[in-house]
């Protein structure tokens, strides 16, 4: 039950995954989690990151439980519920521990989990497809500006101009950025698999520009993930910032509540003191 490594296996027949977007502003419910069947591999796929949502925003532990719901409201009859599979976008997998663990949790019960490539047509890929070219004379790296370009397009700028001060802006805006980086470490990835293919297929001088082309973008993709690193590391920086200002507020609040309280039991305190003696009911 191994992920399926080899890209030709799936193809672009599981590409419908880049049209779905996270559903953040309600609740998922189990007929959102579509169960697909493909004939590519000849089972039935659920989305592993939409069962993962599911389960989160209805509090679900149990792995089984969900699943159960997810099959109930796809109407899938319990006969074939054994030979179900899951689905994940490479992306996913490079951009979220917790959907990796998932994945490997999922593989050492039994469950079948494919791995699905970034679509050819995503912009991802295809603005990587360009910068390679126009870089195509170039023989070191560093001297590769549409590659860097491609490397540092609106990353830092997003995150730095988006961020807000709240946890859950800060969280989303960050988590989009990290996205972004992992859109175009999978196209990188897809990208030297397919040249790692050509280059079996290629001799002489063609041979040597192919193996160049793969260096420049191993080093691209080694640039990427020192990027997400930092990324990951700014996002903790970030919520645990706001997490500290919003307690640091409350106590602020909490502060100020307290102080007016003890200044307006003192004021009524005065007050009744003051009656007291008026009425001759003071202290003698």
């Amino acid at each position: 039950m191994a992920i399926i490594r080899n890209r030709e296996k799936l193809g672009t027949t599981l590409s419908f995954l880049d049209s779905l977007e996270p559903l953040e502003e309600h609740a998922f419910s189990p007929q959102l989690v579509n169960v697909v069947n493909n004939a590519r591999v000849q089972k039935d796929l659920i989305q592993l990151e939409s069962f993962i949502q599911y389960a989160k925003d209805n509090c679900l532990n149990d792995a089984g439980e969900t699943l159960h719901r997810v099959c109930e409201a796809n109407c899938v009859p319990e006969t074939y519920r054994n030979t179900l599979g899951f689905v994940v976008n490479e992306y996913s997998i490079l951009a979220d521990a917790e959907i990796f663990e998932t994945m490997v949790q999922l593989q050492e019960s039994g469950m079948s989990v494919f791995v699905a490539p970034i679509s050819s047509i995503s912009p991802f890929y295809t603005k990587l497809t360009e910068a390679l070219d126009l870089d195509d004379d170039e023989t070191e790296f560093s001297n590769c500006t549409n590659l860097h370009r491609y490397i540092n397009e609106s990353i830092y700028e997003d995150v730095k101009n988006k961020i807000s001060a709240g946890y859950q802006g800060v969280k989303a805006k960050v988590s989009g950025a990290i996205g972004e980086v992992s859109k175009k470490m999978a196209s990188v990835r897809k990208k030297i698999s397919e040249l790692n293919d050509k280059l079996h297929k290629t001799a002489g001088d063609g041979k040597i520009f192919v193996s160049r082309q793969i260096d420049k973008l191993k080093k691209t993709y080694n640039s990427l993930k020192a990027k997400m690193i930092e990324l990951k590391k700014k996002a903790g920086q970030k919520v645990s910032g706001a997490i500290d200002s919003a307690k640091k507020a409350a106590q602020s609040a909490g502060d100020w509540a307290s102080e007016k309280y003890d200044s307006a039991k003192k004021t009524v305190s005065s007050g009744i003191d003051s009656f007291k003696n008026k009425i001759g009911m003071g202290k003698k």
